[in-house]
Parts: C-alpha cells; structure tokens; sequence
C-alpha cells in the first residue's frame, strides 16, 4: 500500500516539473548588473538580494556590490531589494535590449523593523502586514551569542521562556519531563517534531546556515495543526550566493567555579569547545550547501558531559525561473551524561548516590526532505515537500538487569500547498498534509498514529489600509490500539490596519491543539519512578485571542519603535502528570485534567541614542488554572518576563549586554504531589532568575585587518545561581572566545 501511494506521489510530481519545462520558451531575455550602495553614502552593501519579484531569478552583491542577473525577460519587471540591517524596497524597471549599469540603494535601519516574514501565512509578507504577534532572530545575532543549540536562541525573546526541553511561548506550557511540545517547529517548512516523543531535538538545527528564526505567538493550528497550541517556531536557512562562501566558525571556553565547595566536582576549569564549518556556492541554476560541526561540554555537573556532531547539506536546482526544487539532509548524535535531578540541593552538581557514572544517553537525529516550488504567475504558486524525520534514542552501559528506556521512530511527512491571488483583493492559500509517525519502542511498543489535514485561508484587502484574514484547518488523528478516531477544527481570523501611520493596529484570534504523542499515552517505565500508560489521552486545545498595535516615530532624533499587544488565551484538557498509587507504590499518569486561562500584555521598545542602542521587551501574565472552584496559579509559570539588550558599536568594535529576569513561579506541586520529594530532594527550591551576559565583539574586517570575527562571551557574568526545572542547577558562569572567518 506504502510502496503504491509513494509511486502515485513519484509519477505527479514529475508530471508537475514536465509541465513546467516551457513555461518561458520563446521569451527573448537579458542579463542586468549594477550595484547596491547605501543610501546617503557611497558605502557598497555586499550581501544584498535583488530578485526578480515573482520568479526565482535573482542575485547577492557580492564584496564591491555588484550583482548580475541572467536570463531575465524583456519588458517591464519590479525588483525587490533586501538586506539585513536596511529597509527592504522595489523598484519598477523596464528590461530592453541594451541597458547601462544600475544602482540601488537601500536605506540603513537602526535596529530590524522590516522584516519580511512567512510563517505568519505561508507566504511571504511585510511584518507589518501580519495580524498576530510576531518576533524575528537574525543570523548576527545568533552568531554574536555564540550560539549553538536552538534553544539558547530562543532566550533571548521576548514572551519565551525555555525550561529544559519546554518552550513555553506566553506561559503555553510549564514543565513537565516527558511531555511533547506545545511549540510547533519547523526548518524551511519541514516539521521538527519527533514522532515518539513529539519533541524538540535542539541540538541538531543547522545554527551557521540559520538565516533567520520567526516566532509566532499564540494558538497557530489554523496553518500548521498540531503542536502550534501556543505558537510556532520556524526556521529558514540561508541562499548560497554567486560567490563561494566559505565561514569556520570555532569557540573554546569554561566554566567558573563553583561558589560553594560542595558544589565543586572537578579539580580543573570543565571545558567546552567547538568547531563548525560550512561551504555554500550557486552555479548558475543549482546551488549547494554544505556544514558540519563537531562540539565537547564537560559540563559544570558531574555525569552532565556530551559530545555531539552535526551535518547539514542542502541542494537546490531551478529547472526554469518558475519551477525549482531543493532537497536537504540534517543529521546530528549526542552522546552525554545521564543527569536527571541533583542529589540535593547541598550537592546541585552532583547526581544521586548509587548511579551509574560510566552510563550514557545516545540520540540520533536525521531528516531528509525535498520541496517543488512552481511559480504559476506574480501572484500564484504550488509547493509539494515531503520528508522523513527519523529519531532514536538509547541508554548504554547500563547496569546488568537495569531498565533500558529505548525508541526509534520515523515521522513522514507529505504537504501539498495551492497560493494564488483569487482577485486583485483576495488571496488564498491552501493545503493538504499528511502524518504519519511509526515508533518502535522497547518502552511503548510498536505503534503508528497518522493525522489527515486540509487547511484554506484568504486575505482581504478591498477595505483601505486594512488586511482581514480568516482561515480554518480540519485535523483528523487516528493511533493504533486507540479506538476513538479525534477531529479537530481549528479556527482564525486576523485584521491589521496601516491607516493611522506610523501608527499600526493588529488584532486575531485563533484556535491551537495538540495531539498526545505516542509516549504520552503508552510509556511503561518502572525506574527510578513508576510511570503508567494511559491509551485514552485526548488532543488538548487552546483559544487565543489577541489585539494589538506599533508605531515608528523619532524620539528627539533617536529612531525608535514600539509594540504593544493584550492577550488572553483558554486552554481545555491539557495534559498534566497525575500521582496514583498502584498498591503502595506511587505512579505517574498522564491524563487531560487541566483546564486553563492565561491574560497578559507584552511591551517591547527599540531606540538608537546616539550611537547606543536598547531594546527592552516585558511580558506580564496572569495565569490561572480553573480546574476546580479554588483560585490558583498555574503550575511552573512565571508571571513577568523581562528582556533587555544594549548595544555599543565603537568603529570595529561593538560591546553588547543582554539581561533576563524572570519571576519566581509561584506554585509548581500540589499537596498530594509532595511524594515527589522522595525521589528529588529540595524539590520546591527556585528564585527569581536575573542572567547578565556580556559580549566584546571585534570586526577585523571593518578594520580591513582580514576577515575574521573575534568574540569574547560571557554569560551569566554575575554567577547568578537559579533553576530553571525542578532538580536542575541552570548554568553557571561561562567564559568563551569565540572566532569566525569569513572566505
């Protein structure tokens, strides 16, 4: 049956790409060149794209700015120029036989506000079209940070808090060790959710050719179904450009030591380095991508050790300027310590008495994809990807007659997305998904759970100034051994409003589910604590709603921006861990017990003083859990959230500070969950989070030296000691150099 649906699958999509051969035949083209400068200045940009709007022609400046497109048209085109830290712009011109050297400008930002975004549609468009909350990570910042894993990335945003393998967006999820994501994540539009766990694997993105992370906040299953019960992460690599790039990018560095002599485990500074290369180039219509990584973290706990390596490689093709192809593998490993929970809070470094220090977790991590994408016309187009996200994990070295917990699961993945212009007033984009996620296990079992989606959305914008979208998604999810069947229909409707400029209004509301994964509801595991299985667990669903609104103005003459937005979001039947007592002994159920509210606000504000920069986001929420008549705070959430970052460029040199400071969560166990305290003593230990990093950043490039980045880090500078989940000493203080070459 596979073997037959694969080949029906094989025979449309070559079809397809026939089809699409002689869409241009007959044309007479050009090539145009020119240059890219900024504006006000003579200064060149070098790494500006300039496309061909609504084809796949197009060209990166290279290091004098020049640029040269082949193969273009005659007669009348728009040009979309972008660049990273310069206000995005078109230009209509007239292709014609014989036509001199171009220049483009662009002019310089102070901070990224234009930012054009497609994960809020599927589609790509100004983020100031977009009806919801919306945050962007460039490439530089992820590469100033020195990091390396996802996760780290996502600290810095504002409204996200990450608690181990949790990514609570607006206090969506709290923790609980076990529990899928209710964060949907994606990498150029393939799922990265894994099909037993229904996880998020952070250590194996692509961080060097990660061009840029979209953060949609709120309810998202209208456009990306299950796992978008609080919002959507979404990852979009980088486009080789004409020109060979080669970057090494390699860190060394350690961790202070520890305060407190008891907390001190190891009689030399715990190392970590890494290093990563990456090799891209286009040649003429097919383009490659290819990095790899290797990193070492001794840790600053003991029996917290990894070792890890990861390998990226992406290959594209364009058949014509409407119809492309790409194809990519991402494959990462860890192999590390087995720390779960300290021992107690006297030894928070240190693991229980009795483990087994010489045993290891190895996870394994692969995911091959290929998307065709065929331009129909300016304002129309179909996309076909398919993937394979194969996961494993394994406990090694384990003790004779100990519990291994094992899993291999394979998640594949088929989407077929229609978007077209239905009239000069109306857009609309459409969709069929299907998932299927196998998962054998020595843990659950054996198991396969498919989920069927078709997904329409139109954008309106007949009203003046005025975008108003409203779309809906229809879910069916079906698991082996379950005999109930779960529909679920998801809901949305968006409007945004630019007639008061600067002054921008946005408002939405949206519904978000999650199915349970198959270790929800199947896990069997009998150490160190009993855990049950529950077939039963039911998809938990959520109801955002949101308004919102931002302005650019001059405050005296410093650029400065502002983003306001008031939430509230509903959840119903959310999964929880509940204690019950097999006999004497205490057990973990997973059940749908938990019904929610969670209202709040969210500030951010941007300003260049003078040459200093700032950016200041606070979010406030007020979390309630309304399962029974009693007025409580929700579990593990933190009710304000405070993001800071400063910024000094000084000629080659720049200095950076971020500051984080998360509240105390007031409540994280029940009265009848205490008995968690025989196994994790000082369980209940947390405190307000304060995190001062610091950065010292030295552009050898600018200083035409060579072309070379040198970063001094320093995170969590003031040794400041907090944790994040229950049992787990966060980071300590970490010094790092950090250096980047760019061929």
């Amino acid at each position: 049956m596979t073997s037959i649906f694969l080949k029906k699958n094989c025979y449309v999509i070559i079809l397809l790409i026939l089809c699409s051969f002689s869409s241009l035949y007959g044309q007479d083209n050009m090539s145009i060149n020119g240059v890219v400068k900024e504006k006000g200045s003579e200064t060149v940009i070098a790494g500006a794209s300039v496309q061909l709007k609504g084809s796949k022609l197009g060209a990166y400046s290279n290091s004098k700015g020049q640029f040269t497109i082949k193969n273009v048209p005659v007669g009348k085109q728009t040009l979309l120029i972008r660049c990273v830290g310069y206000k995005s712009t078109t230009i209509d011109v007239n292709i014609v036989a014989s036509m001199n050297a171009m220049t483009l400008v662009l002019d310089p930002l102070p901070y990224s506000t234009d930012e054009v975004v497609i994960s809020a549609s599927k589609r790509a468009q100004a983020v100031q079209d977009v009806p919801i909350s919306i945050s962007v990570v460039d490439q530089r910042a992820i590469a100033d940070r020195s990091i390396t894993k996802i996760d780290d990335a996502l600290r810095y945003v504002s409204g996200v808090n990450v608690a181990r393998d949790q990514v609570s967006i607006r206090g969506s999820s709290g923790f609980a060790l076990g529990l899928g994501s209710r964060t949907a994540v994606l990498l150029d539009g393939f799922p990265l959710l894994s099909g037993d766990n229904a996880d998020i694997k952070f250590d194996m993105m692509p961080m060097t050719e990660i061009e840029r992370i979209e953060v949609i906040k709120g309810a998202g299953s209208a456009l990306y179904g299950t796992g978008a019960l609080g919002g959507v992460v979404s990852m979009f690599t980088r486009t080789p450009k004409e020109e060979a790039t080669i970057q090494i990018r390699s860190f060394i560095g350690g961790y202070s030591e520890p305060t407190y002599d008891s907390w001190k485990v190891f009689s030399s500074t715990p190392l970590l380095y890494g290093i990563d290369g990456a090799f891209s180039q286009k040649f003429g219509d097919f383009a490659i991508t290819a990095t790899g990584g290797v990193k070492y973290d001794r840790s600053y706990r003991l029996w917290d050790d990894s070792r890890r390596w990861n390998l990226y490689s992406k290959m594209s093709y364009n058949f014509t300027p409407q119809t492309s192809v790409f194809a990519f593998v991402n494959a990462a490993s860890e192999l590390r310590g087995n720390f779960l929970f300290w021992a107690d809070l006297d030894s928070a470094t240190k693991p229980p008495s009795g483990v087994n220090l010489n045993e290891r977790r190895l996870s394994g991590k692969t995911i091959i994809g290929a998307e065709l994408k065929h331009l129909l016309s300016d304002d129309a187009f179909f996309i076909i990807r398919s993937s394979a996200f194969s996961t494993s994990f394994d406990e090694l070295y384990k003790n004779p007659g100990d519990e291994v917990v094992s899993s291999n699961a394979v998640s594949w993945f088929t989407d077929a997305q229609w978007s077209s212009a239905l009239s000069a007033e109306n857009h609309l984009t459409s969709g069929l998904t299907f998932t299927l996620n196998s998962v054998n296990s020595g843990t659950f079992g054996m198991r396969s759970q498919t989920i069927t989606s078709a997904y329409v959305q139109v954008e309106n914008s007949s009203l003046p100034n005025t975008i108003i979208t409203a779309g809906t998604r229809i879910d069916i999810e079906q698991t082996e051994t379950v005999n109930q069947q779960h529909t679920e229909f998801s809901p949305k409707f968006g409007i945004s409003y630019n007639g008061f400029a600067p002054l921008r209004l946005r408002g939405s509301l949206g519904r978000g589910f999650r199915t349970p994964a198959v270790a929800e509801r199947f896990a069997d595991i009998r150490n160190p604590i009993l855990v049950s299985a529950n077939p039963n667990l039911i998809p938990e669903k959520s109801m955002t709603y949101e308004i919102g609104s931002s302005v650019d103005f001059l405050l005296g003459s410093a650029p400065t921006s502002i983003d306001f937005s008031i939430y509230h979001t509903d959840f119903k039947d959310l999964v929880e861990p509940q204690i019950v007592f097999v006999g004497a002994n205490p057990s973990i159920t997973f059940n749908n017990i938990l019904k929610a509210r969670i209202q709040g606000a969210e500030l951010t504000f941007r300003s260049l003083l003078g040459f200093v920069g700032i950016e200041t986001s606070l979010t406030a929420l007020y979390a309630r859990a309304l399962t029974d008549s009693t007025d409580r705070s929700l579990k593990f959430r933190s009710p304000i959230l405070w993001y800071n970052r400063l910024w000094i460029p000084l000629s080659e040199f720049e200095v950076q500070f971020d500051y984080r400071f998360i509240a105390r969560a007031e409540r994280i166990l029940d009265d009848n969950e205490r008995i968690f305290e025989q196994f994790i003593p000082d369980v209940q230990a947390r405190v307000p989070v304060h995190v001062l990093d610091a950065r010292l950043i030295y552009n050898m490039a600018k200083a035409d030296i060579a072309p070379m980045k040198l970063i001094l880090n320093a995170k969590n500078i003031l040794n400041y000691y907090y944790v994040e989940v229950i049992g787990n000493l966060a980071p300590i203080r970490q010094f790092s150099l950090q250096c980047e070459v760019n061929l």
